[in-house]
Parts: C-alpha cells; structure tokens; sequence
C-alpha cells in the first residue's frame, strides 16, 4: 500500500488517499530515492515487482522466475528457497542498486532487469526442513512452509559494501568486501539460540561497525526478548535485552539517526526506548495499543518515529525530538527544545462524501509543536508568548494540566483571532473563529512556567509546493488582520447593541402592568433597535443563512474566508470590498448614535426607572 501520513486535506486522510500497489500477500515495499514513484515490493514465497505508482504498472522481476509456492511441490526440489516473507533492501549508498534474499543474496544494478548471486548459500540448507508440507491427499506447500532462507539483508549506511544478513535458521552473515566474501558470526554470538529467527538486523547510520540483531523465538514456544550488539564488525557480542519483560519477544531495534545512545525496539506487545544504547528500556507506548510492532522507522528530516503493526496499522508519533534529546533536561524545573520548522500547508477544504468520512485517519496537528518538559505537574496555566521578528506579539496560547515528563503545546501559526460575540448562541451560529495565518518568516517563542521562561525561534516556512512570494504572503496577512480588526470592531458594536436591546427587554416585562405613559415609547425604542441589529449588522439565529441576504458581519467573514482560502495574494476588488466595509460599518455606528440618543431621551424623561446604560 502507498498513502500518505498527511493528506493536505481538511477532513483527514481518506480511504481514496490510499492504494495498492501490487496484489498477494504482499510484504515489503521500498521507494527508490530521488524516484519514490517507483516501488520494489513482493508477494509470498518472495517474488518480487516494481511498481510505477502513477500509473499502477506493475513490472515482474523474479530473478528465479520459476513457480516456487502454491504449486504443490518442496521446496528442496528448487535451485532457490524464498521465505513467505523475503527481504528486499535498497543500497543507501547507490538507489540503482537492490538486495534480494532467497537463500543467496541476489542483486541488480538496473532496476531488476538482470540480477547477480553475490554470495553462496547463507543458510544451513538443512534438508530435513525443506521437505513437503502435507500429506498423500493433500499439498500444503503455499511458502509459508519454506525454510532454511534469509530474512532480513542491511548495507552499512556509513561504508559501502558492509553487507549483514540473517536466516530463519540461526546464522548471521557478514560480507565486507559487497557479497565476495561471507563469514558466519553466529558462534561469536553468546546467548543465540539454536536455529534463531533473526528477525531484523539494524546497521548504524553513526558507526560503521556497529550493527543491532533481533531474534524472535515464538515459534519455539520461547517468548523471551532476545536483542545482541556488536561495535566491531561482528568480532564481538553483547546481548542488550537486559530489563525488557521476559515474556515479550523483539521483533525489531532500530539506532536514532540523531542519538547514537537512543535504541527504539519493536515487541510484540508495544514499543520500548533505551537511552543508554540498551543498558536499560522504559516502555514508551504513550496513546498506542499493546499491539505487535513488526517494524518502526525513523524519519530524520522531520524526526518522526513510524511504526508498522501486525494488524496492519501504520503509527506515527510526530517530532520526537523530546526523546531524542530527554538528557538535557534532566535536572531543570522547566526545558523549551528546539521546534522544527513549520511549513504554512495550504489545506484543501471540502464537504467528504459518507463513504471517506466512515474511513479516515487524523492528520498530523497543523502547526508549530513547541515541546518543553516540567519536573513537576503545573497547577498553574503554562503561557506562551508568540513574537514576530520585531517583537509585536502574535499570540499567546495556554496549556493548562501540564504534567512532569514531557507536554506539548501546538501553534497553528495564526494571529489572535476576533473579539467574541457575548451573546453565546449568535457567536455560535457561525463557521468558527477565524485565526489570520502568519506570513513565512522568524518568531519566538517564550515559555512562562514554575516561575521560569525559556525562548526558542520558530522557522515558518512557505508551502514548497507554491509559487509565492513574500510580498504577496505579506499583502495577504495584512489584508486578513484588517479585516478581523473590522470583526472585532464590529463584534463590539453588536454587543453594545444587544446589551441595550436585553435592558429594554428587562423593563418591559418588570413594568408591563404598570400604567406608563412612555411604555409605548420603550417598545418602539426596543423594536428601532433589533430591527436595526437585524438589518445592517448580522442575520437573526437561527435561520437558514443561504435565504437571507448577508449582513456586515456575514460578509466581512465571507470576505476572510475567500483571502484565507487561496494560495494567491487579495484581488483588487477584496481589497477594494475591505474599504467598503469599513465605510458601511461607519455609516452604522453613525445610525447608532442617533438611536442612543432617544434612549438618552427615554433616561432623562423616566428617571424613576432603571437606566439604560450603554457600553462602550
């Protein structure tokens, strides 16, 4: 399958957002660097393709393109064995070059065209345990019985030609010299088990001969964790499971890319961390379920720790810079680490059909993750002034429940949004705030909490994929504050209005049955000023907005949301409009004072009522 961790759509990640890529039971899928489009990938009994994910072409490119699996026949009558599960494994140092694992390591140079044996077997090649699965009625021989193969194939990310691989029968091999020669290692291993699983093998992207191998002995009814480093080429073992739960097996350790002391490891049961290259593991499931992590990834750029599950799930924890860096705030009351850059995504907004609303994932937070950890839980609101680069405050955002350990706060790169309706129900019956976004640029973040600050700089950059300029994001998010100053202007005005019209509403019914003279008066001043509100300033809720024409505050939000939906800087005429609004929001306010001042005649010739009081 292909799909994306972040759609770039407001509704999520949809159903229609993902795909497949080749058909069987299919197992790994590897992009080619520079050329994601096009996909190694394979079915059962290790037959492999390459898949033009534009197009969905789907190329064969067994190097033993013979029926091996589903045929009937063992697996010992075949020149090669394919496990259920074969690897494939991209060169880090040339994407044209490609691993394949039978029980050799096939390679090819041009795309699967032709394919090269650079080793001799790596298995024991036990023969006992390649014979048919079955009996005489019945075959079972569909490759999940295939043994005596390899599992998992790793290049050294730091020198090229270090090539480890691992067997579904105990060996580790290991070639220095790009498959001419092999040496098996598995006797310098103490503690592997007889006939091991080795499930993965990590080579460190810090150190050239330093390399992480797992081992999954379920099958064998041993579920106990089995985990072994090496610093030199395999010469010598250390076995790094210490602390980890004695019933819970490994299915993958992956090295951080930025902490060469960070081990991520995959159970059957959740995720685990050590921050002492496996000396000792905390569990590190946060909000994940006790599912089986098949494998996990990081992602360097964005430092993002992706996981694959055996129920086919895909998890990501997003910025894992906290634990990556956990070290230096030991210690402090309050840590601020760094923030990555945040990117100004344009979201594609639109109304999703039931179908993709019934199948969709969450879309990672938009916005700056600004990560800061506390010694102890906070009582008190943690506060976090946004700056722009000449110091003007943007924004101030609250988390309030903080915890000791590590707390994130998400800046969705906006501005202050408008002042707020009082009148809960009429603030309500609109699309929600609407936050200015920032234009690209550098801003600072400054944390208030257990009575100390830290500052840090937020880089905001432009959507990559859009052809904008500075001037125009400028243009844009100076055109969009003008506009929420004029709501909130406006959101004022209409608060003014209605405190009014609610005192009125007060006096009207308290002396209803009292015999005045001017209760006549009080209810035209009363109905002067709600048919003014409704006319000029916004519809009366509820109603159905689309049958009713747009007042001024439905048309300066109308004119928001078209400045803010755009990937393109205001035309001339929402500039001109802005103006425009303006001018009507004065000619209201002018309409207004006129009515203010028969509600002052009302006061001064009813003195022995309750005053209306006008705010402002």
């Amino acid at each position: 399958m292909v799909g994306p961790s972040n759609s770039l759509y407001s509704a999520g990640i949809l159903k229609r957002h993902w795909k497949g890529l080749a058909y069987g039971d299919g197992y790994f899928a590897e992009p080619i660097p520079g050329n994601e489009h096009l996909v190694y990938t394979n079915l059962q009994g290790g037959v492999p393709f390459l898949v033009d994910s534009r197009y969905g072409n789907v190329q064969t490119i067994h190097p033993y393109p013979k029926i091996v699996g589903s045929a009937g026949d063992a697996i010992e009558l075949h020149k090669y064995r394919f496990n259920w599960d074969a690897p494939i494994h991209i060169s880090p140092h040339d994407p044209e070059t490609v691993y394949i694992g039978g029980n050799v390591i096939f390679k090819s140079q041009d795309r699967g065209n032709s394919w090269e044996v650079i080793s001799p077997d790596l298995t024991t090649n036990d023969k006992s345990k390649q014979r048919t699965s079955g009996g005489t009625i019945y075959q079972d021989n569909t490759a999940a019985e295939f043994h005596c193969t390899v599992l998992y194939i790793a290049e050294s990310p730091i020198q090229k030609g270090v090539l480890w691989a691992g067997t579904d029968d105990g060996n580790v091999q290991l070639s220095m010299d790009g498959g001419k020669n092999w040496s098996n290692l598995k006797d310098r291993i103490k503690g592997l088990p007889e006939y091991a699983w080795v499930s993965k093998i990590h080579a460190s992207e810090h150190d050239a001969g330093t390399a992480f191998v797992t081992v999954d002995q379920h099958r064998m009814d041993d579920f106990r964790p089995y985990v072994f480093m090496t610093k030199n080429f395999g010469k010598s073992w250390e076995k790094i499971s210490s602390n980890l739960p004695e019933d819970d097996y490994v299915k993958v350790v992956r090295q951080d890319p930025h902490n060469s002391n960070l081990l991520f490891a995959g159970m059957e049961h959740g995720i685990y961390a050590s921050w002492n290259k496996g000396k000792s593991w905390e569990k590190i499931n946060i909000d994940l379920p006790n599912v089986s992590v098949r494998d996990l990834r990081i992602q360097a750029r964005d430092r993002d720790l992706i996981l694959g599950t055996h129920g086919r799930g895909v998890y990501i924890l997003d910025d894992i810079r906290p634990i990556e860096e956990l070290d230096m705030a030991k210690g402090k009351n309050l840590h601020l680490f760094p923030v990555r850059e945040a990117i100004l995504w344009n979201m594609f907004w639109r109304i999703e059909n039931l179908g993709d609303r019934t199948y969709k994932a969450k879309n990672p937070e938009f916005g700056a993750y600004i990560n800061f950890t506390l010694n102890r839980d906070s009582s008190d609101p943690v506060v976090v002034d946004i700056k722009d680069s000449n110091g003007n405050l943007v924004t101030t955002l609250e988390h309030k429940g903080a915890k000791k350990g590590v707390n994130r706060i998400v800046w969705d790169l906006g501005y202050d949004g408008a002042r707020k309706l009082e009148n809960k129900i009429e603030e309500g019956f609109s699309y929600g705030a609407l936050r200015p976004k920032v234009s690209p640029g550098s801003y600072s973040a400054n944390i208030k909490a257990m009575n100390e600050s830290a500052s840090t700089t937020i880089l905001v950059s432009a959507d990559p994929r859009i052809n904008m300029s500075l001037a125009d994001y400028t243009k844009k998010t100076e055109t969009l504050l003008k506009l929420r100053d004029l709501l909130s202007e406006t959101h004022e005005f209409i608060n003014e209005v209605s405190d009014a019209s609610q005192q009125i509403v007060v006096l009207i019914k308290k002396y209803k049955s009292h015999k005045l003279g001017d209760h006549t008066s009080l209810e035209k001043l009363h109905n002067d000023i709600v048919l003014f509100k409704d006319e000029h300033m916004m519809r009366p809720p509820p109603s159905m907005t689309y049958r009713q024409r747009p007042r001024l505050r439905g048309e300066i939000r109308s004119l928001m949301r078209a400045v803010d939906n755009t990937t393109n800087p205001p035309t001339i005429p929402q500039q001109e409009r802005v103006k425009s609004l303006e001018a009507e929001l004065r000619e209201h306010q002018q309409t207004w004072k006129g009515i203010k001042m028969e509600i002052q005649k009302f006061n001064t010739t009813n003195k022995s009522l309750p005053q209306i009081i006008i705010k402002s």
